[in-house]
């Protein structure tokens, strides 16, 4: 199954706030999702090449943006900003 899109660019958006972060923080940034949803999120998102993920201080796993990617640049950021303007997407 598919995660939701606004999901994914939640998730983009946060890590762009706080890169780098963890997982935990993550979670807590984003009440409104689950761990399972987040985790999902950026497993997806860093299999994509979105986000990277490497070993941190004391065993932790630190998120960052991928340096080669922006926000804007992820497949799912695109759709959620046309659902946010309200204005269906221009053919």
């Amino acid at each position: 199954m598919k995660e939701d899109p606004p999901v994914y660019f939640d998730v983009l958006q946060e890590v762009e706030r706080r890169s780098p972060c963890t997982l935990d923080e993550l979670v807590l940034a984003l009440p409104h999702c689950t761990w399972n949803r987040v985790f999902a999120a950026v497993d997806s998102l860093s299999r994509e090449g979105s986000l990277s993920i490497r070993r941190g201080p004391r065993d932790q796993y630190l998120i960052a943006l991928a340096k080669s990617r922006t926000v804007g640049a992820s497949r799912h950021a695109p759709r959620h900003k046309r659902r946010l303007s309200g204005r269906p997407p221009s053919a």
